[in-house]
């Protein structure tokens, strides 16, 4: 357990805040791809913005709550997951965006447009693993016996299974 005079705790508190820094980072940018192309996204153009702003909010409120956990008890292992599930949530919106921009508002303005539209197309697998993990270490951070965490190994195997098809799946479909 990592007490608040531990010397590792100007490394986490370095780690936390850099967290947190790619998480606003993240959705900076995801923000500012999404102003860009705007006046291209076509008649839904009002509704689909109003979404994905609501729900970058949503995702960076999540990772900024997991910052705050990991900053006040980095022994706690939901902190961390918590600030994955944000971070995860801000990645992919800003995979999309970047994918939209690269691919559809203005093509080949950007490099790598079809590699961040793969990479979106599999992070809700990774999501899933981190909310289900979430449920079974909350609230001390670990599992309350061996059942759960066989459980949580169950989980883990049946979010990871599905990964090859689809990887594969967006692989051969280019």
């Amino acid at each position: 357990m990592t007490s608040p005079a531990s010397p590792r705790r100007p490394i986490i508190l370095v780690l936390a805040w850099s967290l947190g820094l790619l998480s606003l980072a993240l959705a900076v940018a995801a923000l500012l791809l999404l102003a860009i192309d705007l006046s291209k996204l076509g008649e839904n153009a009002a509704e689909f913005t109003l979404e994905s702003i609501v729900s970058v909010v949503i995702r960076l409120a999540i990772a900024v709550l997991g910052v705050v956990v990991v900053f006040r008890q980095p022994e706690n292992a939901v902190g961390w997951l918590v600030w994955a599930y944000g971070g995860l949530g801000l990645l992919d919106h800003f995979t999309t965006q970047y994918a939209i921009h690269t691919l559809g508002a203005q093509p080949g303005s950007l490099p790598a447009g079809e590699f961040a539209a793969w990479l979106q197309s599999w992070l809700w697998i990774a999501a899933f693993a981190l909310t289900a993990m979430v449920f079974f270490i909350f609230p001390n951070g670990r599992f309350l016996d061996q059942r759960w965490r066989l459980f949580a190994q169950a989980t883990l195997l049946g979010s990871a299974l599905p990964s090859p098809a689809v990887l594969l799946d967006s692989t051969l479909s280019s």
